[in-house]
């Protein structure tokens, strides 16, 4: 009982030590919260007609977080606290707000759900997404007012841009925001653009998507009461077909310039796409080599060289706008059918090119020694160990005999009887195995 009892002890004592050896980390329970921190940013006010992306500061601190996402924000409407993300264009007439999220920059510490921050001495809103489990902080409100008088500017170019529509939808867009200076009344009147769009002369843009159409540009033209008059080209995006209206797809064919792997080669000097008319892209071109031979099992290869073994082509194919993609699909390239594997769970579809086999070039095994040269006397190199057929010679001449070999012309047979050009200088046999 005493022998047993020791032996418990012994084992008690070993995980205690185990564990004291381990790294510290600070649990939830142990972290210091950060309820509050303060800090400076040069953030200066938007102004009209200036490029958002300029102004996107962050915000220095000595308090152990760091801040990421920083993004202006545009309130919907007047009345309601709703907002959109505006990353890109101008800011034009409305309420703006700047937003950052903010997390602590090591383990050691939490912020706590109470935070206060105070920026440049003024306290930000802080908001606390508890899905996430991040902090938003928000800057105090902006109101962007167009100029009054001045020369007429219309920033709709950069700013209200028409996105992706499918048939059928519609888009009702108001340009006079997008406008100032010059002289009110302003009339808007459409130069060119998609039939499908209309602009009326209070500024609203119409329309209906009632064909496929790829991107192109709408161009409005803006006249103050004045007759002064600006033009935009606003970017309109593509109309395409809904989904339950695509083009079914069953068939691929195309080619590709894929030379068969070589031992020893640069597995990212072959790895091209194929060429088709089929309405679809290709991307993701990788190798492959089999894991085992008895087992369909492979790892992707795309660095290194071309080692022995099985290897197959592979990349993943797509369809164009307004086309989908069938199960079962057959894709033929270069003549030949290549293996088709539909990826139900992440919806993309995989070409597999027919299998390769790379070998390593055979190796020989024995000596070759040349025990003497003279001018206008063939030479004949002593072997031992070598096949006496299935090999290529070729005879080389250099300088030194260190360095600078140079194939002779037209010596490629076992023996070699040196000419003028040999006195003097050094000469060897190469030795290969036909083919390589």
């Amino acid at each position: 009982m005493k022998q047993k009892t020791h032996r418990l002890l012994s084992l008690l004592l070993c995980c205690v030590m185990l564990v004291g050896l381990l790294p510290t980390t600070a649990f939830a329970e142990d972290k210091t919260p950060i309820t509050e921190f303060s800090g400076s940013i040069s953030l200066p006010a938007p102004v009209y007609g200036e490029t958002i992306s300029d102004n996107r500061p962050t915000v220095s601190t000595a308090a152990p977080v760091r801040f990421f996402n920083h993004s202006w924000q545009k309130k919907k409407y007047s009345d309601v606290d709703a907002w959109n993300y505006v990353n890109s264009g101008v800011f034009t007439e409305g309420t703006w707000r700047y937003v950052l999220k903010v997390e602590p920059n090591n383990d050691n510490y939490v912020l706590d759900p109470s935070l206060a921050v105070t920026i440049n001495g003024v306290q930000w809103k802080v908001k606390w997404d508890s899905t996430y489990h991040w902090f938003t902080i928000i800057s105090p409100e902006f109101t962007v007012s167009a100029p009054t008088g001045g020369p007429l500017q219309f920033v709709a170019e950069t700013n209200a841009s028409i996105p992706d529509h499918q048939i059928g939808d519609t888009v009702n867009k108001d340009l006079t925001e997008y406008t100032a200076g010059g002289t009110p009344p302003y009339t808007y009147s459409k130069v060119s653009g998609p039939e499908w769009l209309s602009v009326s002369a209070d500024g609203k843009i119409t329309g209906t998507a009632n064909e496929i159409q790829s991107s192109s540009t709408l161009k409005v033209m803006v006249t103050d009461a004045n007759s002064e008059s600006v033009t935009a080209a606003i970017p309109v995006g593509r109309v395409t077909l809904k989904p339950g209206d695509r083009i079914p797809i069953t068939n691929i064919s195309g080619n590709i310039s894929l030379p068969a792997p070589v031992y020893g080669k640069n597995v990212r000097d072959n790895r091209p796409t194929v060429y088709t008319s089929d309405h679809v892209s290709f991307w993701n071109h990788y190798w492959q080599k089999k894991k085992y031979s008895d087992v369909d099992a492979w790892n992707y290869v795309n660095s290194g060289v071309f080692t022995e073994g099985t290897w197959r082509y592979i990349m993943k194919v797509s369809e164009d706008d307004n086309y989908v993609l069938t199960d079962p699909l057959t894709v033929t390239i270069n003549g030949e059918p290549w293996k088709v594997v539909h990826d139900y769970q992440n919806n993309m579809f995989h070409i597999i090119s027919p299998e390769f086999t790379v070998t390593a070039p055979p190796t020989l095994e024995g000596t070759a020694t040349l025990s003497g040269a003279y001018y206008n006397s063939p030479v004949n190199p002593n072997t031992t160990g070598l096949p006496s057929t299935g090999l290529s010679y070729q005879w080389q001449r250099s300088n030194n005999g260190t360095g600078g070999w140079a194939n002779i012309s037209g010596a490629t047979k076992r023996s070699y009887t040196p000419g003028e050009d040999d006195v003097g200088k050094y000469i060897r046999l190469v030795i290969n195995a036909d083919g390589y």
